[in-house]
């Protein structure tokens, strides 16, 4: 009804990663570095937290079905973690096992290879169906209005033949043949269900390798602030503790001078201890 009738809507999201990256760097005494500086200072032993599905609290990746995926996919750069963000999306999944698998994928033109070479010849982000509509004449303005009403199934009959006969006139022009064009097409359609852009796959990226920096980093420190935020998610809270063996954390009971009411630790001898409410 909000869109129908144009109305502005409100999404409230409680965004917990912000609240640990805070809290985390808050307990190591340091100021939140910069994106440039958290790029120059992500390293091997951060990578392979992904590799050794070391994810629990890590943004977008701490499911299992993600996790399993990330240790296949093994990223190592910033914008291949940004693209495994958009791959989990529920539109990608017929491209999904081979992007994982990193195999090579083709579109079967050129072109359109060309067209699409940051994201490895695929369609993951919004991005590329602007591309798209842009290589074949419609401008970028049009296109976002486009995509919004094909996905929501609001595009009248006669404007969607008329796109349609426009984008099949400009393929030909471009390729020099109709081949193609239809099965390209159809996949655009299916990618603008839930397509997603960008700056928001590169943002919940960033979001997930600030955590993972200071997981590899400052790991004591990490659990013991996550283990707080999480004390009643008792599945959260399991999954946590098992972690700790990679880092070689000790978790001891309660204990008389150490516990409080938080989960409080020890740097001498990397050990963290239990809660009272726990």
């Amino acid at each position: 009804e909000a869109d129908e009738y144009k109305y502005l809507k409100n999404d409230y999201l409680i965004v917990s990663v912000w609240d640990i990256i805070s809290q985390v760097f808050k307990e190591i005494g340091q100021p939140i570095m910069t994106i440039k500086q958290l790029r120059e200072r992500i390293d091997d032993k951060v990578w392979k937290l992904f590799d050794d599905g070391m994810t629990c609290t890590l943004n977008q990746v701490d499911g299992d079905w993600a996790t399993k995926l990330l240790m296949q996919y093994k990223p190592r750069t910033v914008e291949e973690l940004a693209m495994f963000t958009g791959c989990i999306r529920p539109n990608f999944a017929p491209l999904r096992d081979d992007f994982i698998a990193r195999k090579p994928y083709t579109t079967d033109s050129k072109d359109m290879d060309k067209l699409f070479e940051q994201t490895k010849h695929r369609v993951i982000f919004q991005e590329n169906l602007m591309q798209y509509f842009e290589w074949l004449g419609i401008t970028p303005s049009k296109s976002i209005s486009l995509i919004k009403k094909i996905s929501k199934k609001k595009i009248h009959q006669k404007d969607f033949d008329d796109l349609n006969e426009t984008l099949k006139k400009n393929w030909i022009e471009k390729v020099g043949t109709i081949n193609g064009f239809q099965k390209t097409w159809d996949e655009m359609q299916s990618s603008m269900s839930y397509s997603y852009n960008v700056p928001h796959a590169l943002a919940v990226a960033l979001d997930c390798l600030y955590c993972a920096y200071l997981k590899a980093n400052y790991p004591l420190q990490y659990y013991a602030v996550v283990l707080n935020i999480y004390h009643d998610d008792n599945d959260k809270t399991n999954r946590l503790i098992e972690e700790l063996k990679y880092f070689n954390i000790k978790l001891s009971d309660i204990k008389f001078r150490y516990s409080s009411e938080k989960y409080g630790y020890d740097i001498n001898t990397n050990t963290i201890y239990k809660s009272l409410a726990s």
